[in-house]
């Protein structure tokens, strides 16, 4: 499989995970009916998945930033907020409040 596919397949498994959270990180990957998630099993082997967030670099380490915590995902982080504005999505800041959600 290409570089860019296994690319796609890995970021689409870490948004998941940011939706779908889990206490733990191998439950993605569990044959248990009651936490497996399939899309994620049937998209990549944890042993893949781990090498590519192992391996996976996304800033410029000589030129770190100590007061921004999420220096390291940064400009990719940028980059996503350009193309979901670019798309229409997010275009405008959300904001979604308990009392809008009618609860039984």
């Amino acid at each position: 499989m290409a570089c860019e596919a296994y690319m796609r397949r890995f970021i689409g498994i870490l948004l998941l995970m940011g939706y779908n959270s889990l206490p733990q990180e191998e439950m993605y990957w569990s044959l248990d009916k009651d936490i497996s998630v399939h899309i994620v099993r049937d998209s990549m082997s944890r042993l893949q998945y781990r090498n590519m967030k192992q391996k996976l670099h996304l800033a410029d380490n000589s030129q770190i930033d100590n007061s921004d915590k999420l220096y390291k995902v940064r400009p990719y982080l940028n980059l996503l907020n350009r193309k979901f504005q670019q798309f229409g999505i997010f275009s405008h800041d959300l904001s979604i409040d308990e009392q809008m959600i009618p609860y039984e």
